[in-house]
């Protein structure tokens, strides 16, 4: 390399610097961009954020109305192992058990009644089910007959 290549190469490399680093209008450029990269990933994840939160919520009433369908199946059950017992003129202990693990699960239902708060939506969100068929028909009579 002579010279003339060499001060060449030593300007080009200046002039980059004082673009990049003195210019204020590049400065500003530069700036306005990765400020509008920085809003258009904040706006990215408020999207998913709010995806996620609306999935989270769903899940939550698919798990209420789970819970509240076994409930009330467990309802039938403890009353049918009532109707066999006293048929049979015998009394098991394991009924009384039982329906302190009912006590419990109804605990657990009003504890989270802020997802479900009424029968309309109730009904709404076992209409949902069972379109989606991850509700029988059998089970989503029994929980429209509650």
């Amino acid at each position: 390399m002579d010279k003339d290549q060499a001060a060449i190469l030593i300007q080009k490399c200046w002039r980059g610097y004082r673009t990049r680093s003195l210019d204020q209008n590049v400065l500003s450029l530069v700036g306005q961009l990765n400020l509008k990269r920085t809003n258009e990933l904040v706006q990215f994840l408020a999207q998913e954020m709010l995806a996620t939160k609306e999935a989270l919520q769903n899940e939550r009433r698919l798990q209420l109305l789970q819970t509240k369908a076994i409930h009330s199946l467990w309802k039938k059950v403890v009353s049918l192992e009532l109707t066999q017992c006293s048929t049979c003129g015998g009394y098991r202990s394991t009924t009384a058990d039982k329906e302190i693990q009912t006590d419990s699960i109804e605990e657990r239902i009003s504890s989270q009644k802020d997802v479900v708060d009424d029968e309309a939506n109730f009904a709404e969100l076992l209409l949902q089910l069972r379109d989606a068929e991850s509700l029988p028909d059998e089970l989503f009579a029994f929980a429209m007959e509650e």
